[in-house]
């Protein structure tokens, strides 16, 4: 059997795809049921009984001397349309003659011919007109009458008609359309059924069969060149075909039509008959009628914006809809593909079909789809030609896989937000632009995630850039007075957000900051509290409501202000905490977090090395996970088994030529950290480390012993209560600061190696001071390191 590859017939633009899959239908249904088709190489390829020469008789005037089987359009009429030829309206006010013209040569045709279907087709549409005495109907009457006159044909008309219905419009409370016929066979205001049967009459004719159109056909299907044409426009599929220049893939317009484009197109969108069961809901319930059709979003192409996104008001629509275009790589029959794409296929992680461009992403990259698809092609109708006129753009070509499935847990917490998102955040009336800008942005961090062909340290990445589109969608949100009614804040994020291999020192200390730990109780109204709750509360306006979080307008907590900088938002929620700790009951300070920062992290702050602007997104990005409660049996557990006090040696430290300290190199007793974190440590001032003990969670370290690490003993004290000692270093007043802890610490055991002489001569100046107080509020890896550089060590037993 011939293999023959339809070089006329590419997946881009989209009238060439429709243009494939019409050759594909009309020879499997008419000429060769074991007709298989496939996409290669950027070419449709059918394996069929049929040579090139067999399949263009087919569709001019039959295969051999029988000439059958031969080709028989589909009977494609719109009587429900403007001007559809069917009314004695339009006779008498003389509208549309050559529909009435063509209409008529059709009910005289012979019954046995080609267009046995067109015509048993337009007798049934005039026996429901009569029957209903619809026939003498104004156009007004029409269009009022529209959804009954739909209803009555897609009841009356036989089977090959109502795939041709079904392709067209659904009928529910509304007619909805499939777009790809435009509105139910209108673009614009042309009647895409007439010039479907204008360009049969041109290709094959209607009673003078003897047209050879032969050039043009092949030409059609084999890409071959041609000479001449239709000065005709092939419509919204084939954008090079209207006369406006930018609009095909060249720079120039043309208005030539090869109407066998049109003709296999229309043909070809039959197969795409719409589902009208189990579909989405609101918005997208009509998209979603119809297979591989959903909402457009705006996902950072350079061709589209949010200004192409449905609005507020449902009548601005400047982008129709959105293709996913299958293209498989298998032989396949038309049963197959029809079953592919009445089943229509983009089902999400959570077992739902798609309804928008991020639902499909996600689907064709956990394999929600139909085996056997290898690529998607993503076309959208956008308004380009002016209001009302609609052009096929393409966005792309996407490969399916299974990378968004190690991520399929963590982004199955966010639909719920996502929805809300989706729903209630649309351009129009008291939405202000930098929300919009803001759901554009989480809109492209996730088509990022999805764009992932496999998981990576990349991937890790748009995770993290995943969280910060909510983050920032939050912080715009939280600005308006309607925010309870717009959209609830992000439900609390499991800790399997907290991802491996985040770069850079903005990273660590990030999850440090923000994964604090609420602490304490509290009782209010009867109901029992965190005294402190978790950073998120000292971020945003929200409160804790059982297991989520929402909108509060009475809550002071939220000290985080924009524009000031890092580290005075730093230390005013440290302020702020340690306030709310002195309202509540429970043990230690309200600053444990099981993963501090690494104190490379905190040299990097110190010396000003990190990006600012990124560590303040991080932080409200992971602020969004849940950071449990202060539970004084686990962190014991976890102090005793993971926190010593080593033994520094820090007699052996001792400075080059260049001022810079140095330490010994060779393993100490029990390391616990590694050469280059040690260094850091050695590096920050020593003021830092004794100052950070009356500010840690859970107890004191153990005080260091000579020649030895030591682990705790469960019985360590909880560091003093120093609100004080952070207003000191606020104001400047950093050698008070010092001196006042050294005195609280020794009376708790803990002598510091600092002298008296040197804690009064200490000095730094106020943005110093600033730094040190918001390097105070920093949970920390090892605090027994705290321990070994700032304690005076005990004598070995």
């Amino acid at each position: 059997m011939p293999v023959l590859e339809l070089r006329g017939c590419t997946p881009e633009p989209l009238g060439n795809y429709l243009k494939g899959l019409g050759v594909f239908r009309l020879i499997a249904e008419q000429a060769d049921p074991l007709t298989r088709a496939w996409w290669q190489d950027g070419f449709l390829w059918l394996h069929t009984k049929w040579s090139w020469d067999e399949i263009v008789s087919f569709f001019l005037c039959g295969i051999g001397e029988e000439k059958t089987p031969i080709y028989s359009p589909t009977p494609i009429f719109a009587p429900w349309g403007g001007r559809p030829g069917f009314y004695q309206d339009e006779k008498k006010k003389d509208e549309n003659k050559s529909a009435r013209e063509r209409l008529a040569v059709i009910r005289k045709l012979n019954k046995a011919g080609r267009f046995l279907t067109a015509q048993h087709t337009v007798q049934t549409t005039d026996d429901v007109l009569r029957s209903r005495k619809w026939t003498h109907l104004s156009k007004e009457k029409r269009s009022k009458s529209k959804l009954d006159i739909i209803a009555a044909m897609r009841n009356a008309w036989g089977t090959s008609a109502v795939e041709w219905f079904d392709a067209c419009l659904s009928l529910e409370e509304n007619a909805r359309f499939g777009f790809l016929y435009g509105t139910g066979g209108n673009e614009g205001s042309a009647d895409i059924t007439n010039n479907f049967w204008e360009m049969i009459e041109e290709t094959i004719g209607l009673e003078d069969t003897g047209r050879d159109t032969r050039e043009l056909l092949v030409a059609s299907i084999a890409g071959e060149s041609r000479v001449g044409g239709t000065n005709r426009t092939a419509g919204q599929h084939f954008p090079l075909s209207g006369d406006s220049a930018n609009c095909g893939q060249t720079y120039s317009g043309s208005s030539s039509t090869n109407p066998w484009d049109m003709i296999l197109m229309m043909e070809g969108a039959v197969l795409f008959a719409g589902a009208t069961t189990k579909r989405l809901s609101q918005e997208g319930k009509g998209k979603a009628a119809f297979p591989f059709m959903i909402e457009h979003l705006a996902t950072g192409e350079s061709s589209t914006s949010m200004k192409d996104e449905a609005k507020q008001d449902k009548q601005i629509i400047r982008c129709r809809a959105e293709f996913w275009m299958p293209l498989w790589q298998s032989p396949t029959s038309l049963p197959g593909i029809k079953a592919l794409l009445s089943e229509g296929r983009l089902q999400r992680l959570s077992g739902e079909q798609g309804e928008h461009t991020l639902h499909a992403l996600e689907a064709i990259k956990t394999l929600g789809v139909s085996r056997g698809i290898g690529t998607f092609h993503r076309v959208a109708l956008f308004e380009r030609r002016g209001q009302g006129s609609y052009l096929a753009a393409s966005l792309g070509f996407y490969s399916t896989s299974r990378s968004v499935e190690s991520f399929a847990a963590q982004l199955a917490e966010l639909d719920g937000f996502r929805e809300q998102v989706y729903r209630n955040l649309r351009e129009g009336p008291g939405m202000p632009d930098r929300i919009m800008r803001a759901r554009q942005r989480f809109h492209a961090t996730l088509a990022t995630l999805f764009q992932q062909d496999e998981p990576s340290a990349l991937s890790t990445e748009a995770m993290l850039e995943v969280m910060s589109g909510v983050s920032a969608i939050e912080r715009e949100v939280a600005l308006l007075k309607e925010r309870e009614r717009i959209l609830s804040p992000c439900p609390p994020l499991s800790t399997s957000w907290f991802l491996d291999g985040g770069d850079g020192p903005e990273y660590g200390l990030a999850r440090a900051i923000a994964g604090i730990a609420a602490w304490g109780e509290s009782s209010s109204d009867g109901r029992t509290k965190p005294a402190v709750e978790s950073v998120r509360t000292y971020l945003l306006p929200v409160a804790r409501q059982g297991k989520w979080w929402v909108w509060s307008n009475t809550a002071r907590t939220a000290v985080w202000a924009r524009g000031a900088s890092l580290e005075i938002n730093l230390a005013a929620v440290l302020r702020r905490r340690l306030i709310d700790y002195q309202r509540g009951v429970g043990l230690g300070l309200p600053l444990w977090n099981s993963c501090g920062a690494t104190f490379r992290d905190l040299l990097a702050y110190w010396h000003g090395e990190v990006n600012e602007s990124r560590l303040v997104d991080l932080i409200y990005s992971l602020s969004l996970i849940d950071a449990g409660q202060w539970d004084e049996r686990s962190i014991s557990n976890r102090q005793n088994r993971d926190e010593p006090t080593p033994d520094l040696q820090t007699g052996a430290v001792w400075f080059d030529p260049d001022g810079q300290a140095q330490i010994r190199r060779e393993p100490l007793d029990g390391k616990i950290l590694d050469t280059r974190d040690m260094q850091a440590a050695f590096e920050l001032p020593r003021i830092y480390h004794l100052l950070k003990l009356c500010f840690i969670g859970g107890r004191l370290p153990r005080r260091p012993v000579e020649g030895s690490t030591v682990w705790r003993s469960g019985d360590e004290p909880f560091p003093p209560m120093c609100l004080d000692v952070l207003t000191l270093v606020e104001a400047g007043h950093v050698s008070e600061a010092v001196q006042l802890v050294s005195r609280r610490l020794r009376a708790k055991g803990y002598p510091a190696v600092l002298r008296e002489a040197d804690m009064r001569a200490l000095d730094l100046d106020s943005d110093q001071s600033r730094r040190l107080a918001g390097l105070l509020m920093i949970p920390v890896r090892q605090p027994g390191v705290l321990a070994a550089l700032a304690i005076k060590p005990e004598a070995a037993n």
